[in-house]
């Protein structure tokens, strides 16, 4: 009763969560205060700052909202970023999954997991890994081999997902751009709680609940069958933003409004499963 009385007085967007409506209407108050604007030199001088190195596996989260404060479009940051890492030495990687879980066109179903995932995902080169849940985009000189075994899946985040593959196989770099100075949506920790399904029950039943879902390729299109976690299994938001804080190694800029986040992938991972291992929970049930 308490959230829909929320939603109503906060004007809280059908698709949106509770917590997102007020991030919204907080950079909608935020942009009226006077600031002058970040330019594509500046943004770029950040990036070297913070780590940003030619030849990285770079995974960047981003939410667009937050990056009100850049003097660029989505376009010439996703530039930027292949600038920076390589357009032949490095490789970008974004989430890229889709509005529907039951249906999912490797070309035409559009990226609801950013502005700037939505952005790559149409640059010219720009390859996408065929699952249904939490595909991911990518360019590059090792997105081919990054991204190509997600269609092998049976979860999401398991070991033939690009997530892991770049964690495990290429040492990536995970980049948070205005994500919060305390994140919680930090996707590789997936990945390590369910390398622990076979071996904790709480994990085993989480990671039980099998779904179909109809796929398009390149090749054609038929129906698949995913797992995915049951019903209540929720991400614990106070766990997650304490497991980041735990990762070791990790960079935090804040300038001119603008909150970068850099930290190597495989740390976070490391940090989730010997977290998940001794019977830590980073779900809500």
């Amino acid at each position: 009763m308490i959230k829909k009385v929320l939603r109503s007085i906060l004007r809280i967007k059908e698709n949106e969560t509770v917590a997102d409506g007020i991030e919204r209407h907080y950079y909608h108050f935020e942009k009226k205060i006077p600031y002058r604007k970040i330019s594509r030199e500046e943004l770029g001088q950040y990036l070297d700052e913070i780590g940003v190195k030619k030849g990285d596996v770079l995974i960047v989260h981003a939410s667009w909202r937050a990056l009100y404060m850049l003097d660029m479009c989505p376009e010439d940051v996703i530039r930027l970023l292949l600038d920076k890492i390589g357009k032949e030495e490095g490789t970008l990687l974004m989430p890229a999954y889709g509005e529907d879980n039951s249906s999912f066109d490797l070309n035409k179903t559009k990226s609801v997991a950013g502005v700037l995932s939505e952005s790559l995902r149409n640059y010219p080169g720009t390859m996408r890994s065929c699952f249904p849940k939490f595909s991911m985009c990518g360019y590059g000189k090792h997105a081919e081999e990054i991204l190509s075994k997600h269609k092998n899946s049976l979860y999401q985040f398991d070991e033939n997902s690009p997530y892991s593959i770049a964690t495990k196989e290429y040492n990536a770099k995970v980049l948070l751009m205005g994500m919060g100075k305390r994140p919680h949506k930090i996707t590789v920790f997936h990945c390590a709680s369910y390398a622990l399904k076979n071996s904790i029950d709480y994990y085993n039943e989480c990671y039980s609940n099998y779904k179909t879902a109809y796929v398009l390729s390149d090749v054609g299109g038929g129906t698949v069958q995913y797992l995915d976690r049951m019903p209540g299994y929720n991400n614990n938001k106070h766990v997650f933003k304490k497991l980041f804080e735990s990762i070791p190694n990790k960079d935090i800029m804040s300038k001119k409004r603008l909150n970068l986040i850099i930290f190597n992938a495989i740390d976070a991972y490391n940090v989730a499963w010997e977290f998940c291992k001794n019977g830590g929970k980073i779900y809500t049930k």
